[in-house]
């Protein structure tokens, strides 16, 4: 193994001088086994798209639109402009994973890097405290769109309404 590491840029030249020399055996092997792995393939591209199907309705064009807007299409927790698409994202305020709802009063829009560094935190409220970045006047704004945005698209079959503030955990 050590051999291998102190050789890195060796073995990187021969894996890829052995995969330009046998694209058609490679081409072949994946080939077969996608047909043979289908559903296994499946699964693993669609298994974020079923959860969040399985996880409420979801949110629509018209419905992202107006979230953006009430945030004057700004990141929620920063305020900074998200005007490029790949600066963007949707953050699930409880995230997918932990059981929340693919809905718009869990929805609020963010800056990518941002969303990445809050992963799957439980603990969201004490997470967002943290930034550098923390303004009391936009968590009551995201409180504000939340409860909005519930009793527009909402209903008793959700249950009862989770925001931001109940999420906070003493450490």
């Amino acid at each position: 193994k050590k051999y291998r590491e102190n050789n890195k840029e060796y073995f990187k030249e021969y894996v890829k001088q052995w995969r330009e020399e046998n694209k058609d055996y490679r081409k072949e092997y994946e080939k077969q086994w996608r047909e043979n792995n289908f559903h296994n393939e499946f699964n693993r591209r669609n298994k974020r798209r079923i959860k969040l199907e399985n996880q409420g309705r979801g949110i629509t064009k018209e419905q992202w639109l107006e979230m953006f807007k009430f945030f004057d299409f700004k990141c929620a927790y920063s305020d900074i402009s998200l005007g490029y698409k790949e600066n963007r994202s949707i953050d699930h305020i409880i995230a997918i994973d932990n059981g929340g709802l693919n809905e718009p009063w869990n929805c609020i829009p963010m800056v990518k890097s941002y969303n990445s560094s809050k992963n799957k935190r439980v603990d969201v409220l004490n997470w967002y405290m943290e930034q550098e970045y923390f303004d009391i006047d936009r968590l009551n704004k995201i409180v504000e769109w939340q409860i909005y945005a519930y009793e527009k698209w909402g209903g008793e079959e959700f249950g009862e309404l989770i925001l931001i503030t109940d999420l906070f955990e003493e450490k």
